[in-house]
């Protein structure tokens, strides 16, 4: 009796939670294990379509070295140990470049240097195939990023106003989605083939809350 009860729980299990393909795995990998994934699969067809490509093939295109460029749960560890310690050891950062910023990581955080060194070599390979306006975009968001980090990591010790820090944020998304909003639609594809950004978007943007970041953004901004 207590074998067929058994036999019974597993049948309902397996019949009960369906196997994901690799694809869909990928997609949770990526995206988070709560994602919608047959929503997001359409959503990769639909964005597909519009770049002439299947939607294995656009998928594969960004999603390739989704699994190198995942941090382990030891790195995970480690960066998190290694932040907790160099925030009370490092005065306040502001640094021009990412070269400097790595700088102090490899000095004060080697671990974690060591971890964004890996992803470093893999973002280099994909950042090769865009084409030479994208790149530029790229460039321009890494140096609006940075300067979002200096303004994080020094805001609780110089005691700023937090609308301050909002008002700061606020002009560097704003600055970024400009700048994407003026870029030829030849460097939009461009970007879509190597980073799949608008599938991105509205895949974590499942209930359209950025619909209202940005009219926060133009507010404050």
């Amino acid at each position: 009796m207590r074998s067929a009860l058994c036999f019974a729980v597993l049948i309902a299990i397996a019949f009960g939670a369906p196997l994901l393909t690799d694809r869909q795995q990928k997609i949770r990998l990526i995206w988070g294990d709560d994602v919608n994934v047959t929503r997001a699969e359409t959503i990769l067809a639909e964005e597909a379509q519009k770049l002439g490509m299947t939607m294995d093939d656009y998928f594969n295109s960004c999603a390739a070295d989704a699994e190198s460029f995942d941090f382990t749960k030891q790195e995970e560890a480690d960066i998190k140990q290694e932040m907790e310690a160099a925030v009370k050891k490092v005065d306040n950062i502001n640094v021009k470049t990412w070269d400097e910023l790595f700088n102090i990581l490899k000095q004060h955080a080697p671990k974690t240097y060591d971890a964004l060194m890996k992803r470093k070599a893999i973002f280099e390979k994909y950042f090769a195939k865009l084409d030479a306006t994208a790149q530029q975009f790229v460039r321009n968001f890494g140096n609006a990023l940075l300067e979002s980090i200096n303004g994080l990591s020094n805001a609780e010790k110089e005691s700023k106003n937090p609308f301050d820090l909002i008002e700061m944020l606020g002009k560097n998304i704003k600055k970024v989605k400009t700048e994407y909003d003026a870029l030829p639609q030849s460097s939009k594809d461009s970007l879509e083939r190597v980073f799949c950004i608008r599938s991105t978007l509205r895949i974590v943007d499942e209930y359209g809350l950025l619909k209202i970041v940005y009219a926060v953004v133009e507010a404050v901004a």
